[in-house]
């Protein structure tokens, strides 16, 4: 089910509505948050990307958010999974521990005004995105 929830999200915001392949049970929730939400992914000293809630599905217990990530600098830049903040540890910094996995559609982003400088964060929670992310 975390596949096919992952892979249909992927699905919904990247293909014609007409491919788009139906999974029993998806339906589209409400996000629920609005603005930039730089607090998912860890920058280090040099931020420069914009993290933006677009969509929400949910089926069995599961929520998929897909958030816009743009890449405001002015050099290509290589996302890297590991500093999604999804562990428990990272409470702190506003972030639940409510994650079940993530995934970027392509890590590869060029720098700002290039094509290729957006994709998607795919974020898997066990309650909807608007509970778990608080304080960002």
């Amino acid at each position: 089910t975390l596949f096919e929830l992952i892979r249909y999200a992927a699905q919904e915001v990247y293909s014609p509505a007409r491919l788009v392949a139906p999974v029993p049970g998806v339906r589209s929730v409400p996000v629920g948050l609005s603005g930039n939400m730089t607090a998912l992914y860890d920058q280090g000293r040099h931020p420069g990307l914009i993290v933006q809630p677009y969509k929400a599905w949910s089926v069995d217990g599961l929520y998929v958010t897909a958030f816009i990530v743009t890449n405001e600098h002015t050099h290509p830049v290589v996302l890297d999974n590991r500093k999604v903040r999804h562990a428990p540890s990272q409470q702190r910094n506003g972030v639940a521990p409510h994650f079940v996995a993530s995934t970027f559609f392509k890590k590869a982003l060029a720098p700002r005004g290039h094509p290729g400088n957006r994709t998607t964060l795919f974020v898997v929670t066990d309650q909807p995105i608007r509970s778990v992310v608080r304080g960002i």
